[in-house]
């Protein structure tokens, strides 16, 4: 099966090690990319994606701002957030606003192979390290 992969980030040598990341792991992938907000609605609306993959650190608007906007238009395509920022300041957020994953940079590449699959597969994913704030979270959750 081929896999649409859209990649959203403003560095090249970023897009470059995800596309050489995606390249290697899935042979037949079909890879696209934006460097902005523009650029996403115009690759999104120019061809159907199994998965994006997208910055939050974007020139203009951010990669939130987007994830807002694909809800609101209620486009059907899964969002994994791909990001320095560290989980603990940005992934419950994401999540919250309709990501379908959350995964920083500094993770393996196999991670990112692994986030892809699930999200693809129709699944959310979460690190184990978000995982972990996730159940800290609802156990002590006194509502």
């Amino acid at each position: 099966m081929v896999k649409k992969i859209l990649i959203a980030d403003d560095h090249s040598a970023i897009r470059i090690g995800v596309r050489q990341i995606c390249t290697s792991e899935f042979p037949t992938v079909v890879i696209g990319e934006a460097t902005n907000y523009a650029e996403v609605f115009q690759r999104l609306a120019s061809d159907d994606w199994d998965i994006l993959i997208l910055d939050i650190d974007l020139p203009g608007r951010s990669g939130l701002d987007i994830l807002q906007q694909i809800r609101a238009d209620k486009l059907k395509i899964p969002v994994l957030i791909f990001s320095f920022h560290g989980e603990e300041q940005i992934a419950l957020r994401a999540l919250k606003l309709g990501a379908s994953g959350y995964l920083s940079k500094d993770a393996a590449d196999m991670e990112l192979v692994k986030a892809i699959n699930q999200i693809i597969s129709g699944r959310k994913y979460v690190s184990q390290i978000l995982s972990e704030q996730l159940i800290y979270l609802l156990d002590n959750d006194t509502e």
